[in-house]
This record gives C-alpha cells, sequence and structure tokens, in this order.
C-alpha cells in the first residue's frame, strides 16, 4: 500500500453447500487471480450459509479447522483475508470471520447479532456471548471477540462485523468507529427480496457517513441455495457516504470486485469530524487491538481531472447550485432592503455568472430586472471581443446598461500619483481596478444598492484580485465557485435557461480568461492553468491531501511533473490569507470553502512555504 490508496477485492465465490474442500479450492483459485491489499469473502463461506441443522454435526466443523490449518500452511497472498467459517469454542457454535495473513490468524471475530425469525435461525444454531479472549484454533493461539486490525505505518484500522450486526440499534459498526476504526468489513449473506438492492445500497452508503469510515459488505451468492430464499452475491463499497462500487448481482460463477479507496481521505473527514469523539463513552465496549502490515504495493484509483465538476447528473448539480446561488442572493437583496444591484460587467466568465444569478434572482423576487444595473468600464487593456460579449449580453437581458470609461479617470490618478503612463507595473494593474471598484461603490450607493462582487473562489485562493479593487465588494455570489464550474455553470444556464442569449455565452466560455488591465494579456500565463489550480485546490481544500501527494496525483492525471505546479499554487495560497481575510459575505455550495470565518481559518502573517 502506497500514497494512502488501498485496494480491496470483494469475492462471492461459486458454493458448494457442505463440500468445505471444493469450497477451500474456490477459494484458493480465487486468491491465486488477485492482486490486492485486503481479500474478503462472505459469511461462512467454507461451508456455505445454507447447512441448517448440519452445522450440528461435528464431522464438518472439524473439517473446517483442517482445512484451515491446511491452507495457512500453503496461503503466499501478502496481504489479509478475511473469511466466513463456522468455530466451536467448547460446545459451543460461533459464525465467526477469519482475519488471515499468510500462515497466521490474525484474529477470529463472531457475529453478535443473530437474527432469529422467518428463514433465519441463526440461534438454533450459533452462540454470540463468549467470556474469553483468545482461543486455541487450527494449533495457534488466536484473540478471540471484537478486534481492532492496526497497520501503523499505513494509518489503516479495520474491524469486521457479520451481515445482521450492521442492522442493530447500536450496531458493532459504529461502536468500531467511536473506538478508531476508519474501514469496516461486512461479510454476510444478503438474500434478494423486491427492492432490497436499493435499500441495501442506500443503507450501506449512510453507514458508510455515520462511520465516517470505508464500508466493504460482501455477501454470498445464488449457488448457496435456493430451498427458500436466494442470495444475489451482493457486493458494494461505500466511502463517508459516497457508493464507490456495487457489484452486478445473480452471477452463477465466482466474481471478483475491485475498489481503489483513499485511508488518506477518510482520515482527514475523521480528523475533522468532531461527533465521533464526543461519542467515546458512551457506549462501553472492550475490544482488542490487533497489530498487522500490509504490504508495499502501489495502486491507483481513477482520477478526477476536473473534481469540481459533476459527473452524476450534471443537470441536478446544476439546479442545486444555481437555487442556493439565486436564493442566497435574493434573501440578501430582501434583507439588506436593497432597491438595485450593480454589477461590474467585463465580458468574461466570472461576471457573466454573476449577472445571470442577479437576473434569476430578481424574477425570484419579483422585481423588475431593469434595477440591476450592469456597468462596462473600458480602460487600458479592454478588448473588442470582451466588450462586445458584455453589450449583448446586456442587452438581451433587459438590464440597464451603463458604460463609464475608466481611462481619463485612471490617467488623471496616474498624473496625482507622479506614476508614468507606460509604466506597467503592478501599479498601472491596480489603479485600475481600484477605479472601477470605486465607481461600482458610488453607483450602488446613488442608487439604494448594492454591490455584487464577481471574484470566484479559485481566484480567491490564489489571492488574483487586487485588494480593496475587485477583491471587494458587498456581497459575493461566487466566493465559493471555482473557475471550472464558473464554466460548467455559465454552459448550463446557456443550454437550460438562456437559450436566447447561447451562442453569446458561449462565445463568453471560449474566450481567454483575463482581467484586461494591459493589451493581450492573459490570466493563465501568471497563475497557471485552472485545470491545473483547481485540481489541486480541490484535493487540499475538500480531502487534505499533503502537497506530496497531490504533486504525484497531478502527475499522474495530467501526466506532467506536478511538483513546481504545486509549489507554484501553495506559494501564492499561503501568501495572499491577508486579502481573504476582508473578503466580503457569500454563499458556499461545498462542504468546505475559503471563508476566513467559518471556512478555512489560518493567521494572515502565516509564513508557510515550500521549497
Amino acid at each position: 500500500m502506497k500514497n494512502g490508496f488501498i485496494k480491496l477485492a470483494n469475492v462471492t465465490p461459486r458454493v458448494y453447500l457442505g463440500d468445505v474442500k471444493e469450497n477451500l479450492n474456490e477459494i484458493k483459485k480465487a486468491i491465486k487471480k488477485i492482486d490486492a491489499d485486503i481479500i474478503t469473502f462472505p459469511e461462512l463461506a467454507l461451508t456455505g450459509y445454507s447447512l441448517g441443522d448440519v452445522f450440528f454435526q461435528n464431522d464438518i466443523i472439524n473439517e473446517v479447522e483442517e482445512s484451515v490449518e491446511e491452507f495457512l500452511k500453503a496461503n503466499s497472498f501478502e496481504g489479509v483475508i478475511i473469511l466466513g467459517a463456522p468455530v466451536k469454542v467448547e460446545n459451543s457454535l460461533y459464525n465467526c470471520a477469519l482475519v488471515i495473513q499468510k500462515d497466521i490468524i490474525l484474529g477470529i471475530v463472531p457475529k453478535t447479532f443473530l437474527p432469529n425469525s422467518g428463514e433465519f435461525r441463526e440461534k438454533r444454531w450459533f452462540k454470540s456471548d463468549y467470556d474469553f479472549d483468545s482461543i486455541c484454533y487450527a494449533n495457534l493461539e488466536v484473540p478471540f471477540g471484537s478486534i481492532k486490525f492496526i497497520d501503523q505505518l499505513n494509518k489503516v484500522n479495520f474491524a469486521v462485523e457479520i451481515c445482521y450486526d450492521m442492522f442493530a440499534p447500536i450496531s458493532m459498526s459504529s461502536i468500531y468507529s467511536i473506538n478508531g476504526c476508519n474501514m469496516i468489513f461486512n461479510i454476510a449473506a444478503s438474500d434478494e427480496v423486491i427492492g432490497k438492492d436499493e435499500m441495501r445500497r442506500n443503507f450501506i452508503s449512510a453507514k458508510s457517513k455515520e462511520c465516517c469510515a470505508i464500508y466493504s459488505y460482501t455477501s454470498t451468492g445464488v449457488t448457496d441455495s435456493t430451498s427458500s430464499v436466494l442470495f444475489g452475491g451482493a457486493k458494494v463499497v461505500a466511502q463517508n457516504g459516497e457508493l464507490l462500487n456495487n457489484a452486478e448481482l445473480y452471477k452463477m460463477d465466482t466474481d471478483i470486485m475491485y475498489t481503489i479507496c483513499d485511508i488518506d481521505r477518510i482520515n482527514y473527514a475523521r480528523d475533522k469530524f468532531i461527533a465521533l469523539n464526543d461519542s467515546l463513552g458512551v457506549v462501553d465496549a472492550y475490544i482488542q487491538d490487533v497489530y498487522f502490515s500490509l504490504p508495499e504495493k502501489e495502486y491507483l484509483p481513477a482520477i478526477d481531472k476536473d473534481p469540481f465538476i459533476p459527473k452524476n447528473n450534471p443537470k441536478e448539480a446544476y439546479k442545486t447550485i444555481s437555487n442556493i446561488l439565486e436564493l442566497a442572493l435574493a434573501r440578501r437583496i430582501e434583507v439588506s432592503h436593497s432597491k438595485t444591484v450593480v454589477v461590474g460587467i467585463s465580458g468574461g466568465l466570472d461576471s457573466t455568472l454573476t449577472l445571470l444569478v442577479a437576473y434569476k434572482a430578481f424574477k425570484r423576487l419579483k422585481m423588475d430586472v431593469k434595477n440591476i444595473i450592469a456597468i462596462t468600464m473600458p480602460g487600458l487593456g479592454t478588448s473588442e471581443r470582451t466588450k462586445t460579449n458584455a453589450d449583448v449580453l446586456m442587452e438581451t437581458l433587459g438590464v440597464t446598461r451603463r458604460e463609464i470609461s475608466i481611462e481619463k479617470s485612471v490617467l488623471g490618478h496616474f498624473r496625482d500619483i507622479n506614476h508614468k503612463k507606460d509604466n506597467m507595473n503592478i501599479t498601472y494593474e491596480n489603479a485600475q481596478a481600484r477605479m472601477r471598484t470605486l465607481i461600482l461603490m458610488d453607483v450602488a450607493n446613488d442608487n439604494q444598492g448594492i454591490v455584487l462582487g464577481t471574484g470566484d473562489m479559485s481566484e480567491i485562493a490564489l489571492g488574483w484580485a487586487t485588494y480593496n479593487g475587485d477583491q471587494m465588494s458587498m456581497y459575493n455570489t461566487n466566493c465559493n465557485i471555482p473557475k471550472t464550474l464558473v464554466r460548467f455553470m455559465v454552459k448550463a444556464y446557456a443550454d437550460y435557461e438562456f437559450k436566447n442569449a447561447k451562442d453569446t455565452l458561449y462565445d463568453i466560455i471560449d474566450t481567454p480568461i483575463s482581467p484586461e488591465l494591459k493589451k493581450d494579456q492573459k490570466t493563465e500565463d501568471t497563475v497557471g492553468k485552472y485545470e491545473i489550480n483547481d485540481f489541486i485546490l480541490y484535493n487540499y481544500l475538500m480531502n487534505g491531501y499533503s502537497a506530496e501527494k497531490i504533486a504525484y496525483l497531478l502527475s499522474k492525471a495530467y501526466e506532467i511533473d506536478g511538483a513546481e505546479d504545486v509549489k507554484k499554487f501553495f506559494n501564492r495560497f499561503y501568501s495572499q490569507q491577508f486579502k481573504r481575510e476582508a473578503s466580503p459575505d457569500g454563499i458556499r455550495v461545498f462542504s468546505e470553502s475559503l471563508d476566513p470565518r467559518n471556512g478555512f481559518v489560518i493567521p494572515s502573517d502565516i509564513l508557510r512555504r515550500l521549497k
């Protein structure tokens, strides 16, 4: 296991009911094919689940133990294997999970809650209570009971529960997660009835969220028995509420499902999940610690190159985001008793999104869109393309259009401060941005309105804004929308709602990003590609990844040497916190934000830099 990625193999083997040798052969054949860190097989995989009163026969129970001993001697798999089997201790039989690594049984975990109604009558054969911590099994002294399996090097703490254990009001997985487990494995025998597959997926996803953990579920399949129920071979992996993988049901032959999970992402989420620590002591449980080490193998999941862009039902995601932006702005207009809103329109992506959101907010409030005052402020670097697009868009929407050139004001200001107009340094640029903000603020005052900011989350992260210039407004609808998502939202508005402005909006999307403070200026020449910056921002802010891990993923996703891009991003990111500290209000659409009040909170004089 490297870089925090762990590969799981969930296996539903073909079952030979009551034939331990054949079941073991099927299991061994599957293991030979598998390249993973942890393999799970279903509940009672060595015998089959549906043996009924054959569980009372000592010969089959003894055969299971002998087969396990034989398996341990021949096992060369370096990772961990979780295997369901009946285990007899003195005169009591337990439905157990054997946790195996090479020739060692790391621990044996018995099922805690035994179903005992309808077609499931496990209390007829099995017990759940015990008063011992270890047993002698397969000629080994083995820990027995509730166990936390710990790999300290890789920061993996996992536990095993068995099928029905997950449904208890206080489940074993909940207890394990409170006590530090970031992975839960469930080996099961789950029958299929109408609606159960969806219910099971939803429940497992919810359980992974509740436990703030990776939850891996493996059930027996159709070859177990069909006496009264059919088992479908369900295999589901979820991570902190997100469904990662789900196997097709009803396979007759042995079926293997692979999933690569992210331990670093889970551990970051757990660090921020205060309820976990607050839950300690609520439930008194004795859990043994057993230590192990996973082999150092490198696995890599499919990498999302544009992680801020919704992939699953993008239209629904667009509706959610647009509702948040529009309703938040509508409410701010109401509570501020504003008669108007004032927006500086550049013909670029960000101001376009702000204008579209303002238009929709006014429609929701049943206010006249003429009270949206949209101002173009051509300056020393304004292009004909952006100005034309801005004018066409404002005319199409029917908002109040104003054009106020800043050239004379800026040149006069240069004379006042003795700045030569051909000195195109930072003062040359910032003076224009501050002049535009001064105009917007004063127009808003004159019209009982508020100025809407247009700076997006990517610009805020990079500090790509003029302090007390475009950095400032009275409310910023874009502050939690990164650049790649701004582009997505403008396109979605064009496709779904503003079809009469579609051509203009598409041309705005295709226009090179620029503050147009100098001729032919391109933002990405200075700060780097926004796709790269947003990739870094997402994996840092949302996943809590280290700079090293982000550089590694960036190099794999974009086939570049990501170290330099990551260094450049973070050196800007930390040095620009002082701008974020003074940022205006704005609504969030993600669970994390750069809001210095209740989002990303660090001191503005932090000295952290990457070498």
